[in-house]
């Protein structure tokens, strides 16, 4: 059968009675679903039978339940133990997070480090053109372009190298030293006097006058960068 009372909408407001534009019906439940639970008593109220005067305030009437539940009693210090120990990453979940941070941390200092000297590298560039340009034009001048960025390329492999050697250095000096932050700063101040003259390419020798300009240019770059 249906509910244990009446049907609990569309009431007449303020009443008394049900309203004409609905069939009257039972659209107020509460729904259960448990092994553990138990109905023990399942009631609407009657809002004409509550309220002084009588009348409804509204064209439903509500509905309410009573339910006897089975419970565990819990511990909520073991309980929440057992949570944290599911939701502790295991020992290959801790080992890719550390990989990806060390990932994440490589692909950082990279591009920190390029980046670092990419503008001073750039307005060296084009002084040097610029200094390239009044001396030279045509064919030369991309003849010269091209030596002076093989020029580069050597001499960049010259400080990473030594840059790397240096590094090593203090690294290994600084394994057990009182204060090896500070050791390592002071072998990387001193890096940029260790590393000695700039390598040189020389041209060749059909082409005296190429190899002038480009030493040259160079000289009065160099003599700027200094007197700044």
């Amino acid at each position: 059968g249906g509910p244990p009372f009446p049907p609990t909408f569309k009431l007449q407001v303020p009443g008394p009675g049900y309203s004409d534009k609905r069939v009257p019906a039972w659209t107020d439940r509460i729904l259960y679903r448990s092994f553990d639970v138990r109905p023990l008593l399942y009631h609407a109220v009657r809002q004409e039978d509550v309220l002084e005067p009588p009348r409804n305030v509204a064209d439903h009437n509500p509905v309410y339940a009573l339910f006897e539940v089975d419970c565990v009693k819990i511990k909520k210090g073991a309980l929440h133990e057992h949570i944290h120990q599911l939701l502790r990453p295991n020992a290959q979940t801790k080992s890719d997070h550390f990989h990806h941070h060390l990932r994440e941390q490589a692909r950082h200092f990279r591009w920190r480090f390029v980046n670092t000297g990419r503008p001073h590298i750039e307005m060296l560039a084009q002084r040097l053109f610029g200094e390239l340009q009044d001396e030279l034009d045509g064919e030369q001048l991309g003849t010269a372009a091209d030596w002076l960025i093989e020029a580069q390329q050597e001499g960049w492999r010259t400080i990473c190298q030594h840059l790397e050697e240096e590094l090593v250095c203090a690294l290994r000096d600084g394994h057990g030293a009182a204060d090896p932050q500070a050791l390592l700063h002071g072998r990387l101040r001193s890096l940029a006097k260790s590393l000695g003259p700039p390598v040189h390419h020389a041209p060749p020798r059909s082409d005296p006058g190429i190899a002038e300009a480009l030493r040259s240019s160079c000289r009065r770059v160099a003599q700027r960068v200094v007197r700044r």
